[in-house]
C-alpha cells in the first residue's frame, strides 16, 4: 500500500508515533535509503514484543515498532487480497498494451506501482478532509522525537532524513494524486529513482497512459468493497 492507504485503514489518532510508524518502512527507504538497519523494520514486530515486556521502556519508540508492525502485516495482507488480484488481472491486458505503445518498460511493475497509487487517490477523492489530518498528525512529531525513533533503527544520518521528511510534510505532493498527470509524474519519478528509466515522459506517452489510469480508478471503486480487513491486536 501507498502512504495515505496506509494511514486510511490503520491509524490511531492519539499517537503520531503508531502513525509514522505506518510509513516509515517507505519514508526510510525514500529519503535515506542506505542510512538505517533495515533489519530492524523487517524484525518489528519481535522488537515491539521486548519492549513491552521491558520495564521503563519508552512508550514513544514502542508505539514506533507497533506502527512498523502493522504496516508490515497490512502489505503482506493487501498484495495476497481477492481485492489486489482483481483489479491487477483486470487491467493486466490493458496496461500491458499502453505500455508496449508507449516504449515503456516493465509494465508488471508499473500496474503494481498504479494501483496502490491509485487506491490512494480514491481514498483521498472520498475524504480529502483525512488528508489534511494526515499531515496535521505528522506535522506532530517534534525532531527531538524524530531522532530519539531515529537511533531505534541505528540511522546514520538523521538530519538527511529529517529533510526529507520536512519537504514531504511542505510540499503535500499527495495532494496532486487527484489528478491523473500527478499520478503518472509520480510513477515517472519512481522510474527515475530506481533506475530503469532516466528520461521524462514525453506528452505523447502521457496521452497513452492516460486512459490506462482512468480503467483502474473504475477498477479500484467497482472492488473496493472486497478489501479485506487485516486482523492484528486491540490497541491499548
Amino acid at each position: 500500500m501507498n502512504y495515505f492507504s496506509h494511514y486510511y485503514f490503520d491509524h490511531h489518532p492519539e499517537s503520531s508515533e503508531f502513525n509514522f510508524g505506518l510509513l516509515a518502512p517507505d519514508l526510510l527507504r525514500n529519503y535515506s535509503k542506505d542510512s538505517y538497519n533495515k533489519s530492524k523494520v523487517a524484525h518489528a514486530t519481535l522488537i515491539y514484543n521486548k519492549l513491552i515486556n521491558t520495564p521503563n521502556s519508552s512508550i514513544q519508540i514502542s508505539d514506533f515498532f507497533k506502527g512498523m508492525e502493522m504496516h508490515l502485516t497490512r502489505d503482506k495482507s493487501f498484495h495476497k487480497s481477492v481485492f489486489f488480484e482483481s483489479v491487477y488481472q483486470e487491467i493486466h491486458p490493458i496496461i500491458e498494451e499502453a505500455f508496449l505503445k508507449a516504449s515503456i518498460p516493465r509494465f508488471w511493475f508499473a500496474l503494481h506501482i498504479l494501483i496502490e497509487m491509485q487506491l490512494d487517490q480514491f481514498l483521498i477523492r472520498l475524504h480529502p478532509e483525512k488528508l489534511n489530518t494526515f499531515y496535521e498528525n505528522l506535522s506532530q512529531l517534534s525532531e527531538s522525537t524524530l531522532l530519539k525513533i531515529l537511533n531505534s533503527v541505528d540511522h546514520q544520518n538523521p538530519q538527511k532524513f529529517i529533510e526529507g521528511f520536512t519537504r514531504f510534510l511542505e510540499v503535500q505532493f499527495l495532494k496532486k494524486y487527484t489528478d491523473h498527470t500527478g499520478i503518472i509524474y509520480g510513477l515517472n519519478r519512481i522510474y527515475q529513482q530506481i533506475g530503469i528509466q532516466k528520461q521524462d515522459w514525453t506528452i505523447e506517452q502521457i496521452t497513452i497512459l492516460t486512459p490506462v489510469l482512468i480503467q483502474i480508478a473504475f477498477s479500484i471503486e467497482k472492488h473496493f468493497n472486497i478489501i479485506e480487513p487485516v486482523s492484528t491486536e486491540t490497541w491499548d
